[in-house]
């Protein structure tokens, strides 16, 4: 089983790497840029890039959920390409890297959507098991857990777990409830790469070369010994834009993910000599209201869609039942 955590990092994402820690757990965390009231993911005058470091550092999985929390199928091309390329500089600039893992905010992402992200070689991974923590109260999200996990089973099915890291009842209460019945039903609790047999390299792309990472160059990053910064390094290179990967890296779960080449021209490109830390927050968290992820300023916040799962989910039960 794969638990993942959505929207951070956030005030409360320190206190559940400690608890993570105290469990021996690792999870995987799909964080977006800047949404919310956290500040932008790479602002060194928050404790975003520490959280981020800490995450790499501990073992756990850093996947991307977009720079600012956008229905994919809301926006045009142009601003689809501008959520995924502005995360990715905003974490080269910390790392040195991006991740090749995505999930679509609100899991709004079409056939078009699909294969725009699959041309920058991002494998899309949703989940099969909602915990819903992001609309109903903790006692609530637990039933949701619990029903979840009681019509599948470690033999015939594996799970990817939703919850979300800036609720403070997810982080003091639900987090240890899903580790402690996840491990009570035979569980072992793995990032969404190990999960699909992927090795640790290929869960991130070296944004210099476009290939997989070397696990030195991740334990330099969680020492905060690496990283790009890409507003001065790329700028006074003249680099406009990430490079293309030479070669596709290597997948055990190619029929479970979309694929393909690392390419920074198809749509917006990456932009490092644009200010990354300027304002662009629609919207606040507000943990204490419930049946809405977000206390909304000047956005409308999309319906979530909780049937809609793509491949990555799909084809679980049978290559991953181990887990």
């Amino acid at each position: 089983m794969a638990i993942t955590f959505d929207d951070g990092p956030y005030h409360y994402t320190n206190e559940l790497l400690d608890l993570l820690s105290q469990n021996g757990v690792v999870v995987t965390f799909f964080v977006t840029g800047m949404n919310g009231a956290k500040g932008p993911v790479n602002d060194p005058n928050t404790e975003n890039p520490a959280m981020l470091r800490r995450m790499l550092a501990e073992g756990h999985q850093i996947a991307s959920h977009s720079w600012s929390h956008e229905n994919m199928e809301s926006i045009s091309v142009q601003e689809q390409q501008f959520q995924i390329a502005k995360l990715e500089t905003a974490l080269a600039d910390l790392f040195g890297f991006f991740p090749t893992y995505y999930r679509p905010p609100y899991t709004g992402c079409g056939e078009g959507c699909i294969a725009a992200l699959g041309a920058r070689g991002y494998h899309v991974a949703n989940y099969n098991l909602d915990t819903k923590d992001w609309q109903v109260d903790v006692w609530q999200a637990r039933q949701n857990y619990d029903f979840g996990l009681a019509n599948s089973s470690p033999q015939s099915s594996g799970i990817i777990t939703l919850a979300h890291d800036i609720h403070q009842d997810t982080v003091r209460d639900l987090t240890q409830f899903m580790i402690d019945k996840a491990s009570g039903a035979g569980y072992r609790l793995v990032t969404v790469g190990e999960c699909l047999g992927d090795s640790v390299g290929n869960w991130y792309r070296n944004a210099v070369t476009g290939g997989a990472v070397e696990m030195a160059a991740i334990r330099a990053a969680a020492l905060g010994k690496s990283g790009l910064q890409a507003k001065e390094k790329y700028h006074q290179a003249g680099v406009s834009s990430f490079p293309v990967a030479p070669t596709q890296p290597s997948r055990t779960s190619t029929k479970s993910t979309t694929k393909g080449k690392f390419n920074p021209t198809a749509g917006a490109a990456a932009k490092p000599d644009e200010d990354y830390l300027e304002d662009e927050v629609d919207f606040e968290y507000d943990d204490d209201v419930k049946g809405s992820r977000y206390r909304e300023s000047s956005a409308t916040i999309p319906t979530r869609s909780p049937g809609v799962l793509y491949a990555v989910v799909a084809i679980m039960v049978g290559v991953v039942a181990m887990f």
